[in-house]
C-alpha cells in the first residue's frame, strides 16, 4: 500500500493461524476509505465500490438503509395509509363535522363503493386520532415583543421552537439508523492506495468543520456529548397578493440527506413564517433607490 501517511490509516491485518503470522488483506480495487472520530468509539471501516468485490460492504451503498421496518405501522396513530388520507383531507377543505359524518356515513353504506378502507366512524374518530398525531409534533408558538427602527411594535411571529425539534429528531428511535452523531473522513481509494489529498464530502459530518467541533467537544465520560447541527433555509416568498412572508425550513444535518431532504419524519420542517415589515429591513429595492 503506497500511501504517503501508514499511521494514519487502521491495522486490516487478519490472523492467520495455519501460518500463525499477521498477514493482510488485500484491499479491493475501488473503495472508500471512512476514518471515524475517536469520541464515536467506531472502528475506521473499508466500503468496497465494485460488486465483485470477494468482501460485501459493510454500509450497502444506495441500499435500504432508511430503518424503515415493513412490518412497523408507518402511519400511526393511523390505522392504515386509508386513515391517514381521509384526515388529511378532512384538515386541508376544513370541513365541519357534519360533512365529515356524511362522508363516512356515504363510505360505510357503499354508496362509493363496497370495500371502504376507512376505519373512522363519526367525526369523533377523526379528532381522535389528529389529537394523538399533534402530540408527536412542535406546536407553534406566538410571542414578539421588541424595538424596531427608532419605533416600537408588537409583532405576532408563529414558530416551532428548534430546540424542541432537535429534541425530537434526536430521541427519536425511528431515526436512529440514519443519524450520525460524530464526524468522518473518507477518502477514495484505487488498485489499493488511497488517496489522502483527496478527501471525500458528501454529508455534513464529512466537512471539517464538524471535525473541529468534536475536538472541541468536552472529556466526560458520565455524560457523553455530540454536535448537533442544524441547516436553517430562509427565502423570500409571495405567500399571498397582499402578504409577503419568509419561511423558515429546519433540517437535521446529523440525519443523512436521502431522509433530511425529504418531507416525511426527520426531513425539513416548517419553522414558520415571518413577515416583512413595512419599511422595515426586508424592504424592496425600489423602495431601496427611492430612498437614495
Amino acid at each position: 500500500m503506497d500511501i504517503e501517511n501508514e499511521e494514519f490509516l487502521p491495522d486490516f491485518g487478519v490472523i492467520d493461524n495455519d501460518v500463525d503470522e499477521t498477514t493482510v488483506e488485500p484491499l479491493p480495487p475501488r473503495f472508500i476509505f471512512v476514518k471515524h472520530h475517536s469520541r464515536s468509539g467506531l472502528p475506521d471501516k473499508i466500503i468496497p465500490l465494485d460488486a465483485s468485490s470477494d468482501s460485501a460492504p459493510e454500509t450497502p451503498l444506495g441500499g435500504n438503509n432508511t430503518g424503515f421496518d415493513p412490518d412497523a405501522r408507518p402511519w400511526a396513530p393511523f390505522r392504515n395509509f386509508a386513515d391517514y388520507r381521509f384526515a388529511t383531507r378532512c384538515v386541508k377543505r376544513r370541513m365541519t363535522n357534519k360533512e365529515i359524518d356524511e362522508d363516512l356515513d356515504d363510505l360505510h353504506n357503499g354508496i362509493f363503493s363496497s370495500d371502504c378502507k376507512v376505519t373512522f366512524h363519526t367525526h369523533r374518530d377523526v379528532e381522535t386520532s389528529l389529537a394523538a398525531a399533534r402530540i408527536t409534533n412542535i406546536n407553534l408558538v406566538v410571542d414578539y415583543d421588541g424595538p424596531t427602527l427608532g419605533k416600537r411594535y408588537e409583532v405576532q411571529v408563529e414558530f416551532r421552537d428548534p430546540w424542541e425539534l432537535t429534541k425530537r429528531w434526536a430521541c427519536d428511535e425511528s431515526l436512529m439508523d440514519v443519524s450520525t452523531w460524530h464526524s468522518q473522513e473518507k477518502y477514495l481509494g484505487e488498485n489499493g492506495e488511497i488517496d489522502l489529498s483527496n478527501p471525500l464530502c458528501d454529508e455534513p459530518w464529512t466537512g471539517e468543520t464538524w471535525r473541529e467541533v468534536d475536538d472541541d467537544l468536552p472529556d466526560n465520560e458520565t455524560m457523553p456529548s455530540c454536535y448537533l447541527g442544524l441547516h436553517v433555509w430562509l427565502d423570500k416568498g409571495q405567500v399571498s397578493t397582499k402578504v409577503k412572508m419568509h419561511p423558515i425550513l429546519f433540517r437535521a444535518c446529523w440525519i443523512d440527506s436521502a431522509t433530511r431532504n425529504g418531507s416525511g419524519n426527520g426531513g425539513g420542517t416548517l419553522g414558520g413564517p415571518l413577515t416583512t415589515a413595512a419599511g422595515g429591513l426586508a424592504a424592496s429595492r425600489s423602495e431601496k433607490l427611492e430612498r437614495e
